[in-house]
């Protein structure tokens, strides 16, 4: 199982998402973030991954929503075990006010980052699939929420 942190980082309005592009050409927008190190406290890897993939400088605030990932598809459980089965920490995190860095380690697929309207988040291709028809209420929620697993409603909004 896979531990990874994510970042819902606003700036007047706006979200900070990835832009990505799959394999079949298509885009799809993932909040900053990425896999945990062992024995890397989860606050340290939101920073250092959100750097590493936008520039950006972060402080992590509240612990936002937890979204767990199962691939039911057999061929991608056996060729990417590690992947196949992930948990998603989403934190509030704020920018600090210093200049974006070149981005140096972008993920696989990444052309670039987006400060997207909230409102519009929502409607885009995002991952996980779980926090798309949920964003706003995540936002606006005083504690942590819990997005279940994926449903078919969620697969066939792709």
């Amino acid at each position: 199982m896979r531990s990874e942190v994510k970042a819902l980082l606003l700036c007047e309005g706006r979200i900070l998402l990835n832009r990505c592009r799959g394999k079949d050409g298509a885009f799809y927008y993932t909040l900053p973030g990425g896999g945990q190190n062992p024995f890397e406290p989860m606050e340290e890897a939101l920073v250092r991954e959100v750097r590493e993939e936008t520039g950006y400088r972060i402080r992590a605030g509240r612990l936002a929503a937890v979204a767990e990932e199962i691939s039911e598809n057999p061929e991608e459980r056996t060729a990417f075990p590690e992947y196949a089965h992930r948990i998603h920490h989403i934190f509030l995190a704020e920018r600090l006010p210093t200049a974006a860095e070149t981005p140096s380690e972008p993920d696989s697929g990444q052309e670039g980052s987006e400060w997207i309207p909230v409102e519009q988040a929502g409607r885009l291709p995002l991952w996980p699939m779980q926090l798309r028809r949920r964003l706003e209420e995540i936002l606006q929620a005083p504690g942590a929420q819990f997005l279940k697993g994926v449903t078919q409603e969620d697969q066939h909004e792709n």
